[in-house]
């Protein structure tokens, strides 16, 4: 039978829908398929990735984890990067991982004195850990004296205590002359000039 009007115009709009469709999945397959390009040089973005101007395979795992670290790969759930070298994989929550020159850490278990991972003192409160050169110490009870990790007086205020040399004393019963320590043969004079705590 002749259709009418309608069922022509009907059929008309669900054709041109359907072309519509295609065309626009082509555009979509079109564009995923369409090669990147690194420099000049095109590559699968599927398998490889371009970092900083050099075509490399991509690592294991989700694509959205993978990052350039100088012109390495790298997946930034695994590792990090740390001055453009991937360091080993570290354990714990990433906000406490950090980087201590090239090396990642947790800065919760370890600390970075001058460029070296070191494992933070046991017990230490929050504030006195700290770092004598390359090597960290607890600043409550400990200090550090001319590179040198030594005891504190036994005197409780820090205000009083003082470096001689490689040797910790009490300012307050104490001197320090020629880098030797000895007992004060007279009272000291207090000034309003606190002394710098160590």
């Amino acid at each position: 039978r002749e259709r009418t009007l309608k069922e022509r115009t009907e059929q008309e709009t669900v054709m041109s829908q359907f072309v519509f469709i295609i065309c626009f999945l082509g555009l979509v397959v079109s564009a995923w398929a369409k090669p990147k390009f690194c420099k000049e040089a095109d590559f699968e973005n599927s398998e490889k990735m371009c970092c900083h101007g050099t075509i490399i395979p991509r690592p294991f795992g989700p694509k959205d984890n993978h990052k350039c670290c100088g012109t390495r790969a790298f997946r930034n759930d695994l590792q990090m990067c740390c001055n453009g070298v991937v360091s080993r994989p570290v354990i714990g929550r990433d906000e406490d991982h950090e980087c201590c020159e090239n090396e990642a850490f947790d800065s919760t278990t370890h600390m970075c004195c001058n460029g070296k991972v070191s494992k933070r003192p046991k017990k230490t409160k929050a504030g006195n850990a700290k770092c004598c050169s390359t090597e960290p110490f607890d600043n409550s009870d400990m200090m550090c004296c001319k590179g040198a990790i030594v005891a504190r007086p036994a005197d409780t205020n820090a205000w009083n205590h003082m470096c001689c040399g490689q040797k910790s004393f009490n300012v307050m019963t104490h001197q320090c002359k020629a880098k030797e320590v000895n007992l004060r043969t007279e009272p000291i004079r207090m000034s309003f000039q606190r002394i710098r705590k160590n």
